[in-house]
């Protein structure tokens, strides 16, 4: 009867153990979801920062284009543009 109280009481402090690792993973997976949805809200931000940039950057081309009466290119950024808007138009009516 000892062994089987002992064993008993192994078992016991075992599930202990468990329970309180269960615990502890679970504080963490909380956490971690926490920063996982705040790095999440940060990628897109700085994924809108990049597209905001990035049109910034082709209407400075256009403007210098322009600016310089280099009419050949300026043609060619605007057309790449229309190919650009007619691609968007093309996914919307999808």
């Amino acid at each position: 009867m000892d062994e089987l109280g002992l064993a008993a009481e192994s078992i016991q402090v075992k599930i202990k153990k468990l329970l309180f690792l269960n615990r502890q993973l679970s504080e963490r997976i909380k956490v971690l979801s926490v920063e996982k949805q705040a790095l999440q809200d940060k990628l897109s931000a700085n994924e809108l920062q990049t597209a905001d940039l990035e049109q910034r950057v082709a209407s400075l081309r256009v403007a210098t284009y322009l600016k310089k009466d280099d009419s050949e290119k300026a043609k060619q950024v605007v057309a790449e543009m229309l190919r650009e808007i007619e691609k968007c138009f093309a996914l919307l009516n999808r």
